[in-house]
């Protein structure tokens, strides 16, 4: 995905970026991001934290603000009795925050200790079912294609881009239903990597998002639109 300067947008992307369901959801926008952000970082962030007052919480059951941050990445590990437990995310409170979910978007941890990989890793998590409709694309798969995981509210879905596999977790997949059919903006990143495993996913369970190229980062550039036309 290009990054696409705001002269570059037509005149139906802007009026989209209006006519949503005032929910928006932040991607990975955590201080061990923080090198990818733009000069000033905190900048990116206080800009994005106005940004937020434009979706209050409580004008729909559904409205408002959702960050998804990444447990993948965190350093925070908390340690139970000696053992590594769940990772604290390091992020920050953005207004009108309803939520605040967890991401793994990665799965090569998962088959990294199965001795044929990823192919067999994928035979102990479908059932019989799922198994032969994804062994039946023959690694032809569609942007979107997704696989319920045996006994588990997650799913495998096919994205094709620098990460080929987003997990989706029991978390996201409880949030990405319940937003079915909502137009939901998205923003943070970073674009072509989390921030598209996000919206493919979301496309994937039947909800409708969309950009805001103003507020997504990029992980080789380290840059946003600085555009202050919407705020």
């Amino acid at each position: 995905m290009k990054l696409l300067t705001f002269t570059q947008f037509s005149v139906n992307e802007r009026i989209s970026l209006i006519d949503h369901d005032g929910i928006l959801l932040i991607v990975d926008v955590q201080s061990n991001f923080k090198k990818y952000f733009p000069n000033d970082p905190n900048g990116f962030i206080n800009k994005l934290d106005k940004y937020c007052e434009d979706f209050p919480s409580g004008t729909t059951s559904l409205s408002g603000v959702y960050q998804i941050w990444d447990s993948n990445r965190s350093k925070d590990k908390v340690k139970v009795q000696g053992k590594e437990e769940s990772p604290k995310p390091r992020v920050h409170i953005f207004k009108n925050q309803k939520d605040l979910l967890e991401k793994k978007f990665g799965v090569k941890k998962f088959y990294q200790d199965f001795e044929g990989g990823f192919n067999e890793w994928i035979k102990t998590i479908f059932d019989t079912t799922t198994l032969n409709n994804f062994l039946s694309k023959k690694n032809k798969f569609k942007e979107g294609d997704a696989f319920k995981v045996k006994n588990k509210n997650e799913f495998l879905i096919y994205i094709g881009n620098n990460h080929k596999w987003f997990y989706v977790n029991s978390e996201l997949v409880d949030l990405f239903k319940k937003l079915k059919n909502k137009k939901v903006v998205v923003v943070g990143g970073a674009e072509s990597e989390c921030l598209e495993d996000v919206y493919i996913a979301l496309k994937s369970f039947g909800v409708i998002p969309m950009y805001n190229h103003q507020y997504i980062y990029s992980a080789e550039t380290g840059n946003y639109l600085k555009n202050d036309s919407q705020n």
